[in-house]
């Protein structure tokens, strides 16, 4: 998780309004309105049990906590972003192509790791740093800020968590799609590996990328029903992936070329992260939102994520809960990869 200034000032907004494409005017479907309200709310209703969390589907692969699922939900839900500076079809701007350049060196990073594979009763050890000015989060009394300790078992099936470092791990069942043995049986050809992830919608239901509109149909159920939301689909759940997971250095850089595929993925400038300054790639997704995958900008090793708000949002009422907005210029969701590594056991550190 990291940390820049939750809050930013006007100044700060300005210029973030300036460099981003204006959105649309335009609602979200009824459907995916509905879905993005129950997932929100009664996933982060979830996180106030002592439980070790259940992974959602993969659909929701990307909404790994609390204030993920307050950052990312409404991303699954994706609509066409319009607005302004938006070049000839065929043509890419300026930012597209520096992202270009940019992804194929975190890509070429990734792969010049070493890399000692881990054994199948070790454990997946990830520490995170996680700040959060979400209204969403704050009025469900989140953290706005914690330092995360996480450790799953390689078949996926036990999940340990530490938060600030208070006590013992927490360790229990862990309901996980995304097992280790899964993430390796992905393909390492970045066209393969997209046409594996699509198959993960598509088996729930999705229609198929290469038949969805161009529009912006509702399918009722959150699944993407067009081009524009099975962009936004993939670029959150590659986020994802490289966010949550320690993995091969081919597969790493696989999923940085296929992240690259994607229309929309821009270089947003810098982004001070922990006192560092790193580099934003990423793309607007629902209109009023933009995420981001943070890399260094000398070596471009991966940093973390970042999720913000560009426009004004609001989730409308549900339940007993009122309607809660996100206001521009805030930062939903900030992450920094502190620490990872493989370890035997819940408790141990690299």
């Amino acid at each position: 998780m990291r940390s820049e200034d939750p809050q930013p000032g006007s100044d700060e907004r300005d210029e973030l309004a300036r460099l981003l494409p204006a959105p649309p005017e335009r609602e979200i479907p009824s459907g995916r309105q509905r879905q993005l309200q129950e997932f929100v709310v009664n996933h982060i209703q979830d996180q106030g049990t002592t439980a070790p969390p259940r992974s959602p589907k993969r659909r929701f692969a990307y909404a790994t906590g609390a204030l993920a699922a307050v950052a990312a939900a409404a991303v699954v839900l994706g609509v066409a972003t319009g607005g302004g500076n938006v070049p000839p079809p065929g043509q890419k701007t300026a930012a597209e192509i520096e992202a270009a350049r940019v992804i194929e060196l975190a890509a070429s990073y990734a792969e010049a790791q070493p890399w000692e594979p881990p054994g199948p009763d070790q454990w997946m050890y990830i520490k995170d740093h996680s700040v959060s000015a979400s209204a969403m989060s704050e009025y469900k009394g989140m953290r706005p800020e914690s330092v995360d300790e996480t450790w799953i078992s390689y078949d996926g099936s036990r999940f340990g968590e530490l938060v600030d470092g208070e006590g013992e791990p927490e360790v229990g069942g862990y309901l996980n799609d995304d097992s280790y043995p899964y993430m390796l049986s992905l393909p390492v050809e970045p066209n393969a590996l997209i046409d594996a992830l699509e198959k993960e919608l598509v088996g729930d239901g999705a229609v198929p990328r290469d038949e969805a509109s161009s529009g912006t149909t509702d399918d009722g159920v959150g699944l993407p029903g067009n081009q524009e939301e099975w962009n936004a689909w993939l670029f959150a759940r590659i986020s994802a992936i490289l966010r949550d997971n320690l993995l091969p250095p081919n597969l790493t850089a696989a999923l940085w070329r296929a992240a690259g595929m994607i229309p929309g993925v821009a270089v947003e400038g810098t982004v001070m992260v922990e006192g560092r300054e790193t580099l934003a790639v990423g793309r607007v997704t629902e209109a009023w939102q933009h995420e981001q995958l943070l890399v260094d900008p000398e070596t471009y090793e991966f940093v973390g994520y970042r999720s913000v708000a560009i426009a004004d949002f609001s989730y409308p009422p549900f339940g007993d809960d009122p309607a809660v907005t996100e206001t521009a210029g805030t930062t939903l969701w900030e992450l920094t990869r502190l620490d990872a590594g493989f370890v035997d056991n819940v408790g141990d550190r690299p």
